[in-house]
Parts: C-alpha cells; sequence; structure tokens
C-alpha cells in the first residue's frame, strides 16, 4: 500500500518539476511596451531649436535655430534616443558619439542623461514630448537652463 501511494505523490512531483522548468522566468521575460513618450523620442533625429536662461521671470535667449545673433552656437548638436536606453549624439563641436545614455523618471516628467565615458550624468526637470517638439529644464528653482528640441533638418 505504501509502495502504491509513493507512486502518485513522486508522478506528481515529477509534472511540477517539469512545469517549472519549462515555464521558466526567461520564457515570460518580454521587452515592456514602449511609454507613448519614449515612443516620442525615438522617432526623430533631435536638434536644439532654442536655449533659454531664466532667472525667474526673465527670459534670455542665448540660441535660437536660424538667428545670426546667438550668444552661443548649439547648430551642430544632435540627439538620437534608441529603444535601449542610449542615444546617439552630435555635441557643439561637432564631435559624435554612441555612448550616451538615457532613463525617462517620475511618471516621464524628468530624464536622466549621462555621457559615462566623460563622467556626465545629469537629471533634468520639466520634460515635455510631442510629435514635432521636446523640452526640458536644466536646474531647478527660478534659476535654469530651458532647452528645445525640433526635428533635425
Amino acid at each position: 500500500m505504501k509502495q502504491f501511494l509513493k507512486f502518485p505523490v513522486l508522478a506528481f512531483t515529477v509534472i511540477i518539476l517539469a512545469t517549472m522548468v519549462s515555464c521558466s522566468s526567461k520564457d515570460k521575460e518580454t521587452t515592456p511596451p514602449l511609454t507613448d513618450v519614449k515612443t516620442l523620442l525615438m522617432a526623430k533625429n533631435w536638434q536644439v531649436n532654442e536655449v533659454a536662461e531664466w532667472n525667474g521671470t526673465d527670459k534670455t535667449v542665448v540660441y535660437k535655430r536660424g538667428a545670426t545673433n546667438n550668444e552661443d552656437d548649439y547648430s551642430a548638436v544632435r540627439q538620437q534616443y534608441k529603444a535601449d536606453g542610449t542615444i546617439a549624439y552630435t555635441d557643439e563641436d561637432g564631435e559624435t558619439g554612441s555612448d550616451g545614455r538615457y532613463e525617462l523618471l517620475d511618471n516621464n516628467t524628468k530624464m536622466k542623461l549621462s555621457v559615462p565615458s566623460v563622467g556626465m550624468s545629469v537629471t533634468v526637470n520639466s520634460l515635455k514630448v510631442t510629435s514635432n517638439e521636446f523640452s526640458y529644464r536644466l536646474g531647478t528653482g527660478a534659476a535654469y537652463l530651458q532647452l528645445t528640441f525640433g526635428p533635425a533638418q
């Protein structure tokens, strides 16, 4: 009788183990769906449209795309956001790289930007993204830099 009871218990254990192995966590892992913000960021190669310095309610535009009297030159800057969290970029000097990284934070209202090769990491605030423009603030409080991007030409 004991032998008869051991067989169903053993069979049940084997079935449970086989089920656990065949349904491992690797099988269940899927790429999480992209957020609308991430999808919009990835849809274009972005170029700086405007850079403004804010101090309270005072706004000073230091760069406007196409303007001839810019204090600073951001005309070469390009950013291409990838699904894997990387950024291909061109900086102000025309130097290119692909080691940029980004991470959306706080319900897509902030973004962590980093370039590990140069030890740069910053979290930007007030992230706003549409199909034809995105912007963020660098800095907090009354004094900050507002960068606005549009599709690259």
